[in-house]
C-alpha cells in the first residue's frame, strides 16, 4: 500500500505501508491493504504510520505525525492526473493507494517536545481564560480553540509511541 501525505501543490512524503491510522472527523480510522474505496474528512490530530520493510519481515515500527485537517482519498491505483503521476512513484496495479491532503503535516522526529508542551500549555490557558470571561469575542475563543487544538496535536505527537 503507498501512502502519499500532500500539502497544498507539494507531495510531503511517500510511505510503503502496511497499516495506517488517520484522525477523522468521526474518529480514528485504520487502514490496511485492500481497504474499500472511500474519501473521507480529516480533523487536525496524529496519524500513525507502520512502514512496510523491504526484507518482508513484519515492521514493528510507527512513524507519527501530526496532521492538521484535510481529506484522505483511499483506492486502488493513484487517484489523480497524469501530471500529478509524474511527480511520484506509482502503485502497483489494484494496490491500495491512500492520498492525504491536508492544509499542513509535521513528523514526530522534527518537534522538541519541551517547546510543543509549553505551547500546549500556554494555549490551554488562553482558551480557558478566553472560556471563563463572558465580553470574550468570538473570533477571538474560536481562534484560541483552533490555536489549543493545533498545539496539542503538536505536542501528543511528540509523546506517541514512547514506551
Amino acid at each position: 500500500m503507498k501512502v502519499y501525505i500532500m500539502i497544498p501543490s507539494v507531495v510531503l512524503v511517500m510511505f510503503e505501508a502496511v497499516e495506517v491510522i488517520l484522525p477523522t472527523v468521526t474518529g480514528l480510522m485504520g487502514i490496511l491493504e485492500n481497504h474499500t474505496t472511500m474519501i473521507t474528512g480529516l480533523d487536525t490530530g496524529i496519524m500513525l504510520v507502520k512502514e512496510k520493510q523491504a526484507n518482508g519481515v513484519t515492521p514493528t515500527n510507527w512513524s507519527s505525525l501530526a496532521l492538521f485537517s484535510g481529506v484522505a482519498v483511499i483506492q486502488k491505483n493513484y487517484p489523480f492526473s497524469p501530471a500529478a503521476q509524474k511527480v511520484v512513484q506509482l502503485p502497483e496495479k489494484d494496490e491500495t493507494c491512500v492520498v492525504v491532503l491536508v492544509s499542513d503535516a509535521e513528523f514526530s522526529k522534527n518537534l522538541d517536545p519541551i517547546a510543543t508542551k509549553e505551547a500546549y500549555l500556554e494555549a490551554q490557558s488562553r482558551l480557558n481564560a478566553l472560556s471563563a470571561n463572558t465580553s470574550a469575542s468570538k473570533s477571538d475563543t474560536l481562534l484560541a480553540k483552533w490555536t489549543e487544538k493545533r498545539t496539542r496535536a503538536r505536542y501528543q505527537v511528540t509523546q506517541t509511541l514512547k514506551a
